[in-house]
């Protein structure tokens, strides 16, 4: 495969997903064409000629394109197969919410030295860090649940937890 195919199919999934997306996320959506291999070492080129940022975060690392980048693939978009590009114009729009959900609400369970387990909640509001969570407990279930809860109804607890805090009371 041609690595400059797969570096402009990347850029392409990202000016199409318009959301940052991590290394899995890219690699679910490209697997048909490009393996987990060819997508990291397109990634690091891409990075080094910043065509893309990375951006860690507690949970992951994201990728988001650059105005340099938008401006590379508008010149070579055409170099990408058309079979492909309609491929992630497709799985884009089949996966987007999805792929909003992972982006901008995600959660993590680490586990302590002392036996205890951290949670890490994250929430984004259009590109805008909302939260940033991190918890301590106990119990494991305790912390699947507060994750699992977390990812589901986000939207629900920090409107919950805004409440309480502006209250007098």
């Amino acid at each position: 495969m041609n690595f400059t195919e797969v570096s402009l199919t990347v850029l392409y999934l990202l000016q199409e997903a318009k959301t940052p997306l991590n290394i899995e996320q890219i690699s679910n959506a490209l697997h048909t064409n490009y393996t987990y291999i060819e997508i990291s070492i397109a990634l690091t080129n891409l990075l080094e000629k910043n065509l893309v940022l990375k951006n860690k975060t507690p949970i992951s690392e994201e990728y988001t394109i650059t105005v340099d980048g938008r401006i590379s693939l508008a010149h070579l978009k055409n170099d990408i197969r058309g079979s492909v590009r309609n491929s992630i114009v497709k799985y884009v729009d089949e996966n987007l919410k999805q792929l909003c959900l992972e982006s901008k609400v995600a959660s993590h369970i680490s586990v302590l030295d002392d036996g205890n387990y951290l949670l890490q909640l994250r929430a984004i509001d259009n590109d805008l860090k909302m939260n940033d969570i991190m918890l301590v407990v106990s119990d494991e279930h305790e912390a699947k649940l507060i994750a699992s809860n977390w990812e589901n109804r986000a939207d629900e607890a920090i409107a919950s937890l805004y409440n309480i805090l502006i209250s007098d009371k």
